[in-house]
């Protein structure tokens, strides 16, 4: 999850934007080696703006557009942080990387309206059978 004031303000805007549920990947505690897109410095055109990347970062045309990712990332994620997520958002919260039956019992428990069983098929975490 990114950082909470980061977080809030991406809600706000999922609400403005009329969505009618928030999606909270769990399964990504750092973001994925794309090494293709460093080495070949994948980057967006000065027309084009990834939404949820702060306007503080700018990205140069020697770096990728992936740079930044990890500087907003917060690894740090717990299930009080999905009690926090309600406490900003009346939309339903569905969890997205719930592995285990043990996880898909604490996410209804704190509130989760529904999972997704998934881990990006193993491709984020090297150790991590697809599902």
């Amino acid at each position: 999850m990114y950082s909470m004031n980061f977080s809030a303000a991406i809600v706000r805007r999922a609400e403005a934007a009329g969505f009618e549920a928030i999606v909270l990947s769990v399964d990504i505690p750092v973001a994925g080696k794309r090494r293709e897109n460093v080495r070949n410095k994948f980057a967006l055109s000065d027309d084009i703006e990834i939404f949820s990347l702060p306007k503080t970062f700018s990205i140069s045309e020697k770096e990728s557009a992936f740079v930044h990712v990890d500087e907003i990332l917060d690894q740090s994620m717990t299930w009080e942080d999905l009690k926090w997520l309600h406490s900003v958002t009346k939309l339903p919260i569905i969890l997205k990387g719930i592995m285990c039956p043990e996880d898909a019992k604490l996410a209804i428990e704190y509130g989760a309206q529904a999972i997704f069983v998934s881990n990006h098929g193993g491709r984020q975490l090297d150790s991590v059978l697809p599902t």
